[in-house]
């Protein structure tokens, strides 16, 4: 994974998931909940799907945000996405007005 790049997890079967590896593109975007109206969005080109990692990734996020490992049971493949952003815009850098 480059510096640059996004990873995301996903279940097989979700609608989105299908689309990205059908199209090879997806567009992300982040809204800061403090500020509704500061957003970045980033157009991106899939560089990989694969289900190899899958469970490793989510238990490195969950160790993240909760401490521990991801404790509920995956009864289907965790498919993990690398994504390498093609466009970026962001409201945060736009000037006032």
């Amino acid at each position: 994974l480059g510096p640059e790049q996004l990873l995301l997890g996903r279940i097989r079967g979700a609608h989105w998931l299908a689309h990205v590896e059908r199209d090879r593109r997806a567009t992300l975007l982040f809204i800061d909940p403090a500020d509704m109206y500061r957003v970045v969005q980033v157009e991106a080109e899939l560089v990989e799907a694969t289900t190899e990692g899958g469970r490793a990734q989510m238990d490195r996020l969950s160790h993240r945000y909760t401490g521990g490992p991801y404790r509920f049971p995956m009864t289907r493949d965790l498919v993990r996405l690398e994504l390498a952003p093609a466009r970026v815009l962001s409201s945060i850098d736009e000037p006032a007005g």
